[in-house]
């Protein structure tokens, strides 16, 4: 004869987000952003770009480079 098997109550799906584990926060990118910021870094990309990045142009206007360059 064939039984029907006890089926396990289901987990809940949804997880509350206070719920969920978080990560240590890290220095890394402050002190990176600091550095960046006392070596002149986006003054210099940007006069680097500017030949290439117009605002005259038709269409959406460009990411900023640095951003790309932070990438």
């Amino acid at each position: 004869m064939i039984r029907a098997r006890a089926s396990a109550a289901q987990e809940h799906f949804w997880i509350a987000r206070k719920a969920l584990p978080r990560a240590q926060a890290s220095r890394f990118y402050d002190k990176l952003q600091e550095t960046l910021k006392e070596l002149g870094f986006t003054g210099k990309v940007h006069g680097l770009c500017a030949a290439h990045y117009s605002s005259t142009e038709k269409g959406r206007p460009p990411v900023d480079p640095v951003v790309y360059l932070k990438c």
